[in-house]
């Protein structure tokens, strides 16, 4: 019997030190915490530095447990700034991505690959670090494959054969030394959607898209990010301006980050706008007001069509002035 006890308490002992080595978070697509595993779309764990290392473990899991992404971060936190190679694996469990990442941005040779396991695609992320560092998200293929093992593009010149989003979107085109070039057509095969457009090394010239009821739409731009009506630029700078700090906080002093999650209809709307967390009920209606003085917003456009979409805005509450900023929190289509 004491034998049994002993057993009990060590692994209480064992259990308890494995639960305060690593951070559990229940998450949504759009990066907002949830309570519920249930109510995620997935699972991140982070895990303490192993003995000799100093970056934690991020490892992300589908709602069924199957792993989703691991990497490795310097700081603990929901939106980790990766370090060195990353694994990304589909709903099956299958490896589907190779990145690396240098101060958490894409940086080096990635590699995208196939259900069955062969190559799809090898790309240089950021080249020029420089370029990197200011924002340029550009990349060059270097490498396409079909399938089965043919040899498309190779050191970035060829025409290739190319899906996307697990055989929904498939196009074809030139890349010329890793960027595309001169014509390529495409089609949303499950929306019935088909598109052509111009490229003169990798900047979208012009395109044209035909919806599935034979309707046309020119662009010129293949995503437009989705902002309030009459306000073309610094999104963040104009919110900021119009957050008005409670009066009757500026006592208490009450400041902190918060976060406001919330989505952009096709039509402009605003909708299902959660904060987290919460630093002051009078703060969650500040919040609220100038998102609802916004309400009139220009969707998010792919290929000139508009797209329901997330986002994320994170606000550094203080009496003595209040910053809106989405750094590090992408918009994403729904």
């Amino acid at each position: 019997m004491k034998h049994i006890f002993l057993i009990l308490i060590s692994l209480f002992a064992s259990a308890q030190s494995f639960s305060q080595n690593q951070n559990i978070y229940f998450l949504k697509n759009n990066g907002r915490e949830v309570n519920q595993k249930d109510s995620a779309d997935f699972i991140r764990i982070i895990r303490k530095p192993d003995s000799g290392s100093t970056y934690f473990t991020v490892s992300d899991f589908y709602p069924n447990n199957i792993k989703k992404f691991e990497g490795k971060a310097p700081s603990i936190g929901l939106q980790p700034q990766f370090e060195g190679q990353t694994i990304t694996f589909n709903e099956k469990g299958q490896r589907s991505k190779l990145i690396p990442y240098h101060s958490g941005m894409k940086y080096g040779l990635g590699y995208h690959f196939y259900p069955n396991g062969r190559l799809k695609m090898a790309v240089d992320y950021h080249s020029n670090l420089e370029r990197a560092q200011n924002g340029d998200n550009e990349f060059r293929v270097i490498n396409t494959y079909d399938s089965v093992g043919f040899q498309y593009v190779r050191e970035g010149n060829g025409f290739a054969v190319i899906t996307h989003n697990t055989g929904m979107v498939k196009e074809q085109g030139d890349y010329l030394n890793g960027y595309k070039n001169g014509i390529w057509k495409g089609m949303y095969q499950e929306a019935g959607r088909s598109y052509e457009e111009i490229y003169k090394k990798n900047k979208l010239v012009y395109g044209i898209q035909k919806t599935s009821n034979g309707n046309i739409i020119k662009y010129t731009q293949l995503e437009e990010t989705e902002r309030p009506a009459g306000i073309k630029r610094h999104v963040d700078l104009y919110l900021t301006s119009i957050f008005k700090y409670p009066k009757k906080l500026r006592k208490d002093k009450i400041k902190g980050y918060t976060k406001v999650f919330f989505d952009i209809n096709t039509d402009g709307t605003l909708s299902n706008i959660h904060i987290q967390p919460s630093l002051n009920a009078s703060i969650d209606l500040e919040i609220i007001r100038i998102l609802k003085d916004t309400n009139n917003w220009i969707p998010l456009k792919i290929r000139g069509l508009p797209v329901k979409s997330s986002r994320t805005l994170i606000f550094n509450v203080s009496p003595s002035g209040t910053r809106v900023s989405s750094k590090g929190w992408r918009n994403k289509p729904i």
